[in-house]
């Protein structure tokens, strides 16, 4: 999924029954194919970033969990350090971390979205990935 990665099309210009506009030459088929990989790494990317996220925040409750809740705590909010106790951050933290878990399964829903976008785009241009090779030259070589 590299940008070095090229696409090819062999039809220049197919009807669209999805509705949207027609892509009639071929860079402007590329060119729409890779915004569309693009968006789908960007989710992915994104993803990877609030999975760590909520990986740090479950290394903290882990942490905090077995504390005395009248014990100081400091956390950081919006770039400020504040002064609590174990027992008010503990929840807020239980709460951010389910909030960054049900954004993950969003971002999971997006991808798998992106991707058969992506694919049905694929079939419509009939694109092929450098390697890959069509599905009749495959059913032939069984």
């Amino acid at each position: 999924m590299s940008s070095g990665s090229k696409a090819s099309s062999s039809s220049s210009a197919s009807s669209s029954s999805s509705g949207g506009k027609l892509l009639t030459t071929e860079n402007e088929v590329i060119q729409a194919f890779q915004a569309l990989r693009e968006q789908q790494q960007q989710l992915m990317q994104k993803k990877a970033e609030i999975e760590t996220d909520a990986n740090e925040y479950k290394l903290v409750i882990d942490t905090l969990k077995d504390l005395d809740t009248k014990r100081k705590c400091f956390r950081m909010i919006s770039g400020v350090l504040v002064e609590r106790t174990v027992g008010e951050v503990l929840p807020a933290l239980h709460e951010h971390n389910n909030s960054l878990t049900a954004l993950v399964a969003q971002l999971d829903e997006q991808i798998v979205t992106k991707g058969k976008e992506l694919l049905a785009f694929k079939q419509k241009y009939n694109i092929r990935l450098q390697g890959e090779q069509t599905a009749p030259a495959t059913a032939a070589a069984k």
